[in-house]
């Protein structure tokens, strides 16, 4: 690569007591739609459906 010019790699994640869940990584910068994808088909199905009794 020429001097000055790299490569942008975005990771987030989701952070529990019990330790990191949902990693995502991905080549460029975050934007919405980005976020909406990992929100959707990432983070969403680490998360529980809790119920009041």
């Amino acid at each position: 690569m020429p001097h000055g010019h790299w490569k942008t790699t975005t990771f987030t994640g989701a952070l529990r007591l019990t330790g990191m869940t949902a990693p995502f990584v991905y080549d460029g910068a975050m934007n919405s739609n980005v976020f909406r994808a990992y929100v959707e088909q990432v983070l969403a199905p680490t998360c529980r459906r809790v119920t009041s009794s």
